[in-house]
């Protein structure tokens, strides 16, 4: 798309949803395996699913983000130290808030001229106009970062489950 195309407001509507509902389907991979790094650790059988379902899903990310960066530092401590400079879920985390919680636009310039290379943020709490300007190519920065984080949890995932019955097969 070019920044002199026009767009209606459906097309505008759907394209931003699809922006934004990229970046929080990412980021529910990354929880989902956050999650399981933590039931992980605790369970080794169908439990582990009743743990997802009953316990964390009750906690918020930044508690699950602490918890597994826990369990990993003090029973996983190879596996942490392979992995504690790459670990980033702070920003990943903030930006899943941020397009969760606020509503999102294409840039407007006073001239009411549409910047279809930005977004414009419209914060859900107080409805006032958004000083909060990204540009995609900014999105596609945090994205692949994000990105990054999914391989990074799955891999720790995986080292895991490869601890864990490297240590059962040796009982």
């Amino acid at each position: 798309m070019t920044n002199n195309q026009k767009l209606s407001n459906s097309e505008e509507i759907t394209n931003i949803s699809l922006i934004i509902g990229k970046f929080i389907n990412l980021s529910s991979e990354i929880e989902h395996n956050i999650n399981f790094i933590i039931a992980a650790h605790f369970f080794k059988n169908d439990a582990v699913f009743e743990l997802n379902e009953f316990v964390l899903s009750e906690l918020s990310l930044r508690s699950k983000c602490q918890i597994m960066i826990n369990i990993l530092r003090k029973r996983y401590p190879d596996i942490y130290k392979k992995y504690k400079d790459l670990i980033s879920l702070d920003e990943m985390r903030a930006n899943r808030n941020k397009f969760a919680h606020n509503t999102f636009y294409y840039f407007e310039s006073k001239t009411g001229k549409k910047d279809y290379s930005k977004l414009q943020m419209n914060k859900s709490q107080d409805f006032k106009p958004a000083k909060d300007v990204m540009s995609l190519k900014e999105y596609e920065k945090v994205f692949k970062k994000s990105v990054e984080q999914l391989r990074i949890t799955t891999n720790i995932l995986s080292d895991i489950y490869s601890f864990n019955e490297e240590k059962l097969s040796r009982q």
